[in-house]
């Protein structure tokens, strides 16, 4: 019973899977809980098929009291006399061919949601942060545009890698759900990407060239902050989050990784 209601507290729900022992060892320090385990269900009611021993499935649990669990299954092989075909039990805790738990995964996930860096994800899960960083890269998709552009957007900077300042633009209603993520802030980048509302000026030689360029330059952005009650305020919480988000992490050097990681904190 005791063992059934750590399966519970792991997450773990299938109920073909019986534990059949339970032990605990030290490794470089650190306890390492192993559940044995065996799978297996009635695979097929026809007499053709028939048992053919097992495969032996190590799976990377989720951590438990901020301790280290990990089961070793064995999966039930199922032999068909009429095609010699070998099947084996599956069991929805984890990919086929992988070792790292769904709940596992799921736990990442979270943990990165909330601005946590790789290395401190690793730490807590008991895993390594190269399988943080591809658990993420797997679960999130960078969207190169997005379907509609959206009537009225909110557009800011940040620095991003290698010191570089990155062009960042939401959606200004209600959803603020950000629009792109540019890797600089280039004229040139941020117009093969958005509407190209500047207007190229003459100069005359004037003293006034640079006010009356600039006013031409943002004309537009001018009349639609007197006609409209949209604002920043949006993108400069984004933002607010983006610098914690790195601060935290003490900075990144891949730019899809961390376009990754605004896109959970922002999920």
């Amino acid at each position: 019973m005791l063992m059934d209601n750590t399966l519970e507290l792991l997450g773990i729900t299938d109920s073909n899977i019986k534990i059949t022992r339970f032990s605990a060892e030290s490794v470089n320090g650190e306890k390492r809980n192993v559940i044995e385990a065996r799978l297996t269900y009635n695979y097929c009611k026809s007499e053709k098929v028939v048992r053919n021993g097992s495969k032996i499935l190590h799976t990377r649990l989720t951590e438990l009291h901020k301790e280290r669990f990990e089961m070793k299954l064995y999966k039930q092989l199922y032999l068909c006399k009429e095609c010699l075909k070998i099947r084996s039990a599956r069991t929805d805790i984890v990919e086929e061919g992988h070792t790292l738990s769904h709940q596992l995964k799921r736990s990442v996930l979270h943990m990165a949601r909330e601005g946590i860096t790789a290395t401190g994800i690793a730490r807590i899960c008991h895993c390594s942060p190269s399988s943080v960083i591809r658990i993420i890269d797997e679960a999130v998709e960078l969207k190169s545009r997005v379907a509609r552009l959206p009537e009225n957007l909110c557009f800011d900077e940040f620095r991003s890698v290698n010191s570089t300042m990155s062009f960042i633009c939401c959606d200004a209603e209600v959803s603020h759900d950000i629009v792109a993520i540019l890797e600089n802030r280039l004229t040139k980048t941020i117009r093969e990407r958005l509407i190209d509302v500047l207007e190229n000026y003459r100069r005359s030689g004037q003293n006034m060239d640079t006010a009356i360029s600039t006013l031409k330059k943002n004309m537009t952005a001018v009349l639609n902050s007197v006609e409209y009650d949209f604002s920043n305020g949006p993108v400069e919480g984004i933002n607010r989050r983006i610098k914690s988000l790195k601060r935290s992490c003490f900075g990144f050097r891949n730019l899809d990784n961390f376009r990754k990681r605004i896109a959970l904190i922002r999920s």
